[in-house]
Formats: structure tokens, sequence, C-alpha cells
């Protein structure tokens, strides 16, 4: 962070200043002033500012790892500005640059601020273009004449005929100052090596903040420099005029424009107006938009409040060096059963190429990976040393799982001797690109906890592995063959009443077999060529094996013999005595035996124990359009939270998609537990495990097509008195009909708990 300088400080109205002297008494008058010039690059001391940071750590991913006390060490970074340089273009004394200073590109002129134009102009105009020279003592709101107004307005909104009024044009102190049209903004003189990089996602949200409340001013800062997209629209614009400046209409409108093609929409929010006027503005500033052929009539505008905000954006905009903020490296890398990625070989040195940025005192700068697909959870403060390799040196540098990816220190901190090559004095990790389930061990071990996979998840994982893959697990446990293969656990040992169609055989309670044909009328969504290519899929996989429905000569037991045991002779699997391949052994029909299909004894102990819900709920969150560029769908089911051997928590489903991560509890009915308390306390145990792993989203899924009516209020009042901490609440959704074609999803709002967006059908 940089904090305000003491000399900044002073331009703040007398009485803002308080210095102690040696004796405890305020300094007062021509000492006072003194100190200040004496002090005047010093950081003035803010308790505030400190808080303002802590508040931001702990809902960010800054650099930090823990201890082996169980504390946290995190490495703080303070910006001086006394004396400090922070780019060779540019030698910092408070915040504005000298300009005898600059290598690049003072030689140009530039649009700035003036010096003396205060008020919201002044910060709105500084906060667009930046200033050369810092804000005289006194300086006030400047009074605009309609035409110089439109002029500022096309400049900071970007129009095409943008043109700044000559009142902000600053020439630099040469014989003959070079200009160039657009005029470029003053900030570009600290940005000499230096491009923003952004990512564009369709489905993006841009702001238009209305207001004169410096919170107003910040949110649209903030959402800027977060997502490259945020405007501020102070009263001095004239967006209170019965009809608006033509610049700023055309501006907006254009903006509005650029996310309407990429299927995005502009909000107007206000921390300090009523969502009613915001109505009322949005009907004059947007009354005769910008339209092309076949384009829709009316605008992506809409009005909202600040809670209403979407947060969880996959839109997101930073610096970079030019030249060096896509450079792909080839390293080997080693593949586990979790899919985590890990380094076999260290990164190349990350030298910059550009003088204009290499910081001549420190090697202090920010190293970004992005693996292809990347799996890792990103940001949710994960402790740094978990993405490095275990071989990796504790002291290397620092590094955090970030929104990029990974991101690290690019100088090292352990033992540097001197006269030590650049090149040596450059951190060179090996990291990994965590796999789901390695994540979540990482993240449990921040709070001492272990996961284990429950019996149930064992048993998902055995079938996932023989079928080939979790997606295929998925699919097939999900899919149209669903209630065929719960039809191969019959709730009757009579035939007749399981199978009245005579297209199975009940050979007992809960275990039944079924003909070709059996599987075709309970999968008629497929035609019968389909039908048959899933079978032959989980036939080769060992999930589903045929063969014939026989009964014994000897002990007249019913039972299934698989293809792979069966020859003229066949051996009874309860007796143990030989028998003949013959009509009395398949009873009917009478002609020739008749192929029937079993189902896997895992299989069948996955569906007796309703395994197919949380395979059911990850086919129907998959399959939600996702907002962002990325998609790299992973989850993980029956996962179990314990510390020190005891159970804590279970959860059926962990997913992550789209930077969105999902904890489920998935139930096969309509209530979470026995009764209104268990039920509560099941509800209070997901919130920790959501709590724990930072998630964005809390849901509660069943197959029953409704919940009980008391379900939801157990589930609001339990997530709205759980304590989430900085963070605050996750979206909490209700789905009920899951598998079937009767979905519905809820999402449930308490007070206390924050209203978000569904990031993909999903911060």
């Amino acid at each position: 962070m940089c904090p305000v300088t003491i000399g900044e400080l002073k331009q703040i109205p007398p009485g803002s200043i308080l210095i102690a002297g040696p004796d405890g008494r305020r300094v007062a008058g021509n000492r006072l002033d003194e100190l200040v010039e004496e002090l005047h690059d010093e950081p003035y001391p803010n308790p505030a500012d400190e808080a303002a940071r802590r508040l931001i750590a702990q809902v960010c991913s800054p650099y930090r790892t823990r201890l082996d006390d169980g504390s946290w060490d995190e490495d703080e970074v303070f910006l001086e500005v006394g004396g400090r340089t922070f780019h060779n273009a540019l030698s910092v004394r408070g915040h504005f640059p000298k300009v005898g200073f600059l290598s690049h590109p003072h030689h140009l002129s530039v649009a700035a601020c003036p010096p003396r134009w205060g008020g919201l102009i002044g910060t709105l105009i500084t906060d667009g273009i930046g200033a050369v020279e810092a804000p005289a003592l006194g300086a006030t709101e400047p009074v605009l004449d309609d035409a110089v107004r439109e002029q500022v307005i096309s400049g900071l909104l970007g129009t095409q005929d943008g043109r700044m009024p000559d009142d902000l044009v600053w020439n630099p102190p040469v014989a003959s100052p070079i200009r160039v049209e657009p005029l470029p903004a003053a900030n570009v003189r600290s940005m000499a090596g230096l491009v923003t990089v952004s990512t564009v996602a369709r489905r993006g949200i841009g702001i238009a903040v209305v207001g004169d409340k410096p919170e107003d001013f910040a949110l649209a800062r903030l959402w800027r420099l977060t997502y490259g997209s945020g405007v501020w629209l102070p009263s001095s614009l004239g967006v209170d005029d019965e009809v608006p400046p033509s610049s700023l209409r055309v501006g907006l409108s254009e903006i509005e424009q650029r996310y309407r093609q990429r299927s995005g929409s502009l909000l107007l929010v206000s921390t300090s107006r009523p969502v009613e006027e915001l109505e009322a503005l949005q009907a004059r500033l947007f009354r005769s938009p910008i339209r092309f052929r076949g384009e829709p009539a009316q605008p992506t505008v809409s009005a909202c409040t600040v809670t209403e905000l979407p947060w969880g954006q996959p839109t997101r905009t930073h610096l970079a060096v030019a030249e060096q903020f896509d450079t792909h490296v080839t390293v080997p890398v080693v593949v586990d059963d979790s899919g985590t990625r890990t380094m076999a070989a260290p990164l190349p040195a990350p030298i910059l190429g550009n003088d204009h940025v290499l910081p001549p005192n420190d090697l202090t700068w920010q190293v970004d990976i992005g693996w292809p697909d990347a799996t890792t959870v990103r940001g949710r403060g994960l402790d740094g040393q978990e993405v490095f390799t275990g071989d990796t040196n504790r002291w290397l540098t620092w590094a955090r799982s970030s929104r990029h990816g990974i991101t690290y220190q690019s100088h090292r901190f352990d033992f540097v001797a001197a006269g030590t090559p650049i090149v040596n004095k450059l951190a060179r990790p090996a990291v990994r690109d965590l796999g789901l389930r390695r994540w979540v061990e990482a993240k449990a071990r921040e709070h001492g906890l272990q996961i284990h996979v429950s019996d149930a998840g064992h048993r998902g994982a055995l079938l996932a592995r023989m079928l080939g893959g979790r997606h295929r697990f998925v699919d097939l446990f999900s899919g149209p063959l669903l209630d065929a293969l719960r039809a191969l656990r019959p709730t009757s040992s009579s035939t007749n009443k399981a199978y009245p169609a005579g297209d199975g055989v009940a050979l007992a309670h809960d275990q039944g077999v079924l003909t070709f044909e059996g599987f075709c009328a309970r999968s008629s969504a497929l035609d019968r060529r389909e039908v048959r290519d899933l079978l032959d899929m989980a036939l080769g996989a060992g999930v589903l094996r045929r063969g014939l429905a026989l009964v014994c000569a000897n002990c007249e037991e019913a039972q299934f013999q698989s293809i792979d045991r069966l020859g003229q002779a066949w051996t009874c699997l309860r007796c143990d005595t030989p028998g003949q391949l013959q009509l009395s052994a398949w009873k009917k029909p009478d002609h020739e035996p008749t192929w029937f299909y079993d189902l896997h004894p895992v299989a069948r102990h996955l569906l007796r124990d309703n395994g197919e819900v949380p395979a059911l709920l990850s086919a129907y969150l998959a399959t939600q359009d996702g907002q962002g560029q990325r998609r790299v769908y992973q989850d993980i089911e029956e996962v179990e939270f314990t510390l020190d051997g005891k159970p804590q928590v279970e959860i059926d489903l962990i997913v992550y998609d789209e930077d969105v991560l999902t904890v489920a509890e998935c139930k096969s009915t309509a209530n979470l537990a026995g009764d209104k308390a268990g039920s509560r306390a099941e509800v209070t145990k997901k919130c920790r495990a959501a709590a724990w792993l930072q998630a964005d989203r809390l849901i509660f899924a069943t197959t029953a097509p409704r919940w009980n009516n008391s379900t939801y209020g157990v589930i609001r009042s339990a997530v709205a008195e759980f304590d989430w901490g900085p963070l605050g609440p996750p979206e909490v959704g209700i789905i009920s009909g899951l598998g079937t074609m009767a979905i519905e999803k809820q999402s449930l709002a308490a007070p206390s708990i924050k209203p978000t967006p569904d990031p993909g059908g999903t911060m």
C-alpha cells in the first residue's frame, strides 16, 4: 500500500495534522509548518489505512505462509514515496514526478488536470488522465462552459471525436514540445515499458456510478482498476439536467453497445442515491441509444443497488511488462492420480528485457504463471508453500494462488552471497498446478484438519477407474440409462411384480437382471443403437456383465451366470453342483436362452446408498452455461473432514467450475434429517465446510419433487446466523427434482445474506 504523505495531508483543511512535541503537547504555528516541511515525504501513520489493508488481505490472497506454530507469516509491502525510485522512467518525490527525471516520454505534450482545478471535476480528471503537477493549495471546482464540459466528457469517456480542451494541455519545458492527436494522458509518463492487459469474457458487467460522495468515486475507481470498466458520474457532468449533455449520452451509449455486443450489460449504481433516482436517470441518459440495424431497441442497462453488484466476474485487468506478458515456457511435469501437475524442473530466471522498467536498486516484480487448462482453485488465501514442489527451499521466495493462476516474487529471500550475478539473484521455483482433491487437502491443513474419501466415495472412485474417468462415471450414472440401472435393484423378490413386462428376472430382493429390451423400455430418450453403444461401453468396463439367468437343478437357486463362466456345463454358485445348459435351466423361452445384464456389486452398492445423486447434481452443474473463458470442470464427491481422526463434516460434492467453488449436500428425500434440530445441525456443518474452503456457493439438492416447507426456513436461518467472517456468506441454492425434467432451483437470501448473481447456471 502507498500511504498519504504528511506533505499531501497538509493541503486538507487546517487541523487535519496532529503532531505532538517532546512534552506531549500539540505542536502548532510556525513550528508545525517547519515539521511538516521536514517530514514532507514521510507517510502519515493512519490506523484506518492499516485496518483497511488488513480487511482487504482477509478477502484476497496475499503472500503468506503458515508457520510451524500455526500462525501466519505474511509479506507486507509498504511503498516509500520519499526518494524511492519505483520505475527507471520516473523518480518520485511525494506522488508527483519531477519532469527532469523522466526519461520517456517527457518530450510530449500530455493531457493533465491543471493544478488549480479541484472539487469533483478536478478529482474526475486526475483519476481519468492523471496530473503532472501536484494540486495547488486551495484548488476549487472550475466553472466550465457547455463547450468545455462537452469536450471534457468526450475525452474522459473515449468517444471517437473526444478531444481535450486547451485548458487540459500540459507542455513540457523544452524548446519545441511535440503535440500529437489524440493527446496522450499524463498517466503514460509513468507507464513506459508497461501495457494494460485485460481478459475479455462474454457477459461482462460494466458500471456507471452516480453520486458526489467519496464512496461513489471509490466504487467506480475500484471497479475500473479491477475489471477495466468503471465510470464515475458526479453531478458536475450534468447528469441531473433534464436533458443531459449529448457527449455524456453518446459516451455511455457507446460503452453500453460494447457490452451488449459481448452479451454483457451496463449497470447504473450509487452509494448515495436511491435506486428510483437511478431508474429515472436511466430513462434520460438512454433516451435515444445508438443502434445498428437488427439490434434490439432497448439498451441492456439497468439500475441496481450496491449489494446487488456481481463481484465475481471473470474479467480482469492489470499492468504488465510490454513484450513479456505472454511468454511460453516448456517445462517437464509429472501428473498424479488427482490431476495435480508438478514441475520436474525449475522455471527459468524471470529476467526483464525492458530497461525502462528495470528497478535499479532491488529486484522486485511479480511473475504470473498460467497453466494450459489450469486446475488450481484461484485465490482464497491458500498457503503460498502449497504451490511449490516438496523439494523447493521454503525461503526461496513468496508465492500465492492469484487470479492469474500462481504469482511469485522475482527476487530470492534465501541466502545470496555478495557479488552474485543478477540472474542468480532471481528466484527459480518449481511449482504445482493442484487438482481439486489436493487443493481441498491443502485448505483443510490450514485449519488443522485432514480429509478422507468416505466408503461411498471409494465406490465411486473405483467405478470411475473402471469406466476410464470421472466424466464417464457421471455420464453413466446420471444419463439416460439411470432408470434401467435402478431397475436392477427391484423392491420385490417376485419377478412378476418386479418386471411385469417380462423383461427382467428378480433373483432376490435388491438383485435383478434385465434384458436388452428391458434397457430400451426404460431409456425411451435413446434409440436401440444408442442403447447398444452405452451397454457395450459399460460391458467393456466391467460395470455391467452379460450372461444368463439359470436355475440349479440340485438346490433350485435362481442365479446369474456371466458369459465368462458359461459352457455347456456350468457350476452352481451356491452348491457347486455341475449342471447342463439346457431348457430346464433357463426355463423360457423354449427355443434359445435370452441374454440378461447384471450390475457389478460395487455399482449395486452405490445405487443402494443413493450414490447416483451426487452424479446427477454434478451433471446438472456441468451443463450450466458458464460466463468466463476458462472451462475446466472439476469435482470430487463424498469427502470427509476429520480432526485427529474424529469425523467433523462429510460433503457429498465439491465442484470447481468457471472460478466458482461449490459445496453441495445431496439427498434422495425431502428432508435433510429426521427432525428440525437434526436438519439445522446438518446445515451448520455444511456452512463450516463452506467457510473452511471459502466457497462461492452452498447447494442443497434432492431428487424429491420438492423439499419440505420447513427445510427452506431451516436453511435460511442457519445460514444467516452462521459467522462467515469478512467474506460474508456464499450464494445459497436449493434444488429439487434432480434427475427429472422438472428441476426447480431457488436462491435463498436472508437480510444478512448478500445476494449474488448465478454465474453459469453458478462468486
